[in-house]
């Protein structure tokens, strides 16, 4: 599915975003635990992932997100909510 073969610098396939593939089918796969985050079939035409994964994607990485949280309605601010 990498017709370029494009390469990260540890040698696993990437897209033309830089984003690592699984080389069978082109799915974008985390690059941590090689876990499929978006199905080919969800990327835009040039390969990157949809929004607002998109837009965020500097900012944040949903995997290292965990638990609950609600906004507090004055300040809009989310409220992390710790459990043991």
């Amino acid at each position: 599915m990498n017709e370029n073969n494009l390469r990260d610098m540890k040698g696993r396939a990437v897209n033309r975003r830089g984003y690592l593939i699984d080389e069978t089918v082109g799915c974008i796969i985390n690059k941590n635990n090689l876990n499929l985050m978006f199905k080919i079939d969800e990327l835009d035409d040039d390969g990157d992932i949809p929004m607002p994964y998109k837009f965020e994607r500097y900012n944040f990485n949903p995997h290292e997100i965990m638990g609950n949280f609600e906004y507090d309605t004055k300040s809009l601010k989310p409220i992390i909510l710790k459990n043991k």
